[in-house]
């Protein structure tokens, strides 16, 4: 049995990671208190966020692709190393704590962040994704 998905293009999140990415390790089914602590520990970041599971992760990032490929193609084409992907889901997603609230909120957008890597068949990387208000 293997540990891989195939939900999320690509080889599903966990391809994503061994690539580079940290989803999976900073955004997906983390508690309320790690979440809490992620903000006293980087002080730099104003909100910390997670998904329900991983099952919600990689249906909600699969859409997002999906809805962005022309947007993602275009980058392809470009120059840049890095691309920026909002999305906004029709439910729920996970929660974001915000720096200075002690409640997390739902969450229902989504941003994701693609990392250009040319020794990768699509072409790129989730190098991060998670939750946004």
């Amino acid at each position: 049995m293997t540990n891989f998905s195939n939900i999320t293009p690509g080889g599903g999140l966990t391809a994503h990671e061994l690539a580079g990415g940290h989803t999976l390790a900073r955004h997906v089914d983390v508690t309320e208190t790690k979440l809490a602590n992620r903000l006293v520990n980087q002080i730099a970041i104003p909100r910390s966020s997670s998904f329900t599971n991983r099952e919600i992760a990689e249906q909600v990032i699969a859409d997002a692709i999906a809805n962005n490929q022309t947007q993602i193609t275009n980058w392809l084409a470009g120059n840049s190393s890095r691309l920026q992907i909002k999305h906004t889901a029709t439910k729920s997603i996970g929660v974001t704590l915000t720096r200075g609230d002690s409640n997390s909120a739902p969450a229902q957008n989504i941003q994701i962040v693609l990392k250009r890597d040319s020794n990768l068949p699509l072409g790129y990387y989730i190098l991060t994704a998670y939750p946004e208000l």
